[in-house]
C-alpha cells in the first residue's frame, strides 16, 4: 500500500467503478497487524458488470481482492506483498466467523437470504415462487436460534436448535436447485450455500452437545 498520488487515483478510480456493483473498502486491514490490501470488492448479488470488461467479470465472480501496480508486474518483492496480503486476509476472516456467535451468524445469513430473495422477485415466472420458500426457511434458521435463547430447559433449547437444523437443510435444498437448474448464476449463489453449509455444521455440533448433556445427566 502507497499513500503517493498515482496510488490513489488507481484506488479512487476501482471505488467509482465498483461502488455501483458492492461493496468496496479502500485501504482495508487484514488482520490486526499492520497489513492492509489496497481495494477490498464485495460483488451485490444484482450485480452486473458487462461495462467493466475484465475487470467486472473478475471482480463480481467473489469477493475481490484488488492491488493496482503503476509498473508492470513482476516476481519481485511488490507482487509477494500482495500474496501475503490475500494470505493474511482469508486468516482472518476465518478467525471471525470462528468467533461470531451463532446468533449474529445466523442473523447475518438471513439478512444475506433477504438480498438474495429480493434479486430473485425482479425475476419473472418460477424463480419468484422459489423466493419465497427460500425467503421462509433462511430467515426461519435465525429466528429459532435467537428464540432458542429464552429456552426454559435444555429440551427446550435443543427442540429450538433441531427446528432451525431443519431450516438450514430446506434452505440449501433451494439454493441447489436455483443452482443446478441455472435459474441464476453459480458465482452469484455459490458462496450462500457455502455460508449455510457452514451454519449447518454448527447446528449439527451444537445439537450433538446438548444431547449429550441431557443423555449425560439421566
Amino acid at each position: 500500500m502507497s499513500s503517493k498520488p498515482y496510488d490513489q487515483f488507481s484506488k479512487e478510480l476501482l471505488e467509482e467503478l465498483l461502488s455501483p456493483l458492492g461493496r468496496v473498502e479502500v485501504n482495508k486491514q487484514v488482520t490486526d497487524e499492520a497489513r492492509f490490501v489496497d481495494v477490498l470488492f464485495t460483488s451485490a448479488p444484482t450485480a452486473q458488470a458487462q461495462n467493466l470488461g475484465l475487470l467486472g467479470r473478475i471482480a463480481v465472480l467473489n469477493t475481490a481482492l484488488l492491488e493496482p501496480f503503476r509498473n508492470q508486474p513482476s516476481r519481485s518483492f511488490p507482487i509477494r506483498n500482495s500474496q501475503f496480503a490475500i494470505c493474511n486476509f482469508k486468516k482472518g476472516t476465518k478467525c471471525m466467523n470462528q468467533n461470531i456467535s451463532i446468533a449474529d451468524r445466523t442473523k447475518a445469513l438471513a439478512i444475506r437470504i433477504v438480498k438474495a430473495c429480493t434479486f430473485l422477485d425482479e425475476k419473472p415466472g418460477v424463480c419468484r415462487t422459489l423466493s419465497k420458500q427460500l425467503l421462509r426457511s433462511g430467515t426461519s434458521i435465525g429466528a429459532n436460534v435467537r428464540e432458542a435463547q429464552s429456552a426454559q430447559s435444555d429440551k427446550d433449547f435443543l427442540s429450538k436448535l433441531e427446528i432451525a437444523l431443519k431450516e438450514e437443510r430446506e434452505t440449501e435444498y433451494w439454493l441447489e436447485i436455483l443452482i443446478e437448474s441455472e435459474l441464476v448464476e453459480k458465482t452469484k449463489f455459490e458462496l450462500l450455500l457455502q455460508e449455510t453449509k457452514e451454519v449447518g455444521k454448527i447446528l449439527v455440533a451444537s445439537t450433538r452437545k446438548i444431547k449429550d448433556k441431557i443423555n449425560n445427566r439421566n
